[in-house]
């Protein structure tokens, strides 16, 4: 997993980029939600780079933390997806992601509540149509 800015002649801050070839051989790119002054970061070696100064410090420490999240977090995924001997593609690490980095349900457990709530709304409708049919017969 690499990282690069997606706005690099900016003269303020960029957004990083975190991506990836994954196994199929499709790149995978997503953003890291972090933004950094682009004076800070190394482009040849993908990193925030060091300074003495306090306040700059506390910035690329704060992108540090967060880069190496989420390449921990890719390699866990890459690693499970093996041991389940299935392939990790663009889209389940999207979906992984954004549970994870954006506090998103899962698309399987949101097709899950919404299967739940249509079922009861059925339920509920087939009861007042039966409800309704009885009043009517007495």
């Amino acid at each position: 997993m690499n990282f690069k800015l997606k706005t690099p002649k900016s003269k303020s801050s960029s957004l990083i980029l975190s991506y990836v070839t994954l196994k199929d051989g499709k790149r995978f790119v997503y953003s890291t939600g972090q933004k950094i002054p682009v004076r800070l970061w190394d482009k040849s070696y993908q990193v925030p780079i060091r300074t003495k100064s306090q306040k700059d410090q506390l910035i690329i420490n704060a992108v540090i933390l967060r880069l190496d999240k989420i390449k921990t977090e890719y390699l866990r995924l890459d690693l499970q997806y093996q041991k389940l001997e299935k392939q990790l593609t663009k889209e389940l690490l999207k979906d992984e992601f954004d549970v994870l980095f954006k506090g998103k349900q899962k698309k399987r457990l949101q097709m899950t509540l919404k299967a739940v709530l249509l079922t009861s709304v059925n339920l509920k409708t087939k009861r007042e149509v039966g409800v309704n049919l009885l009043s009517k017969g007495t």
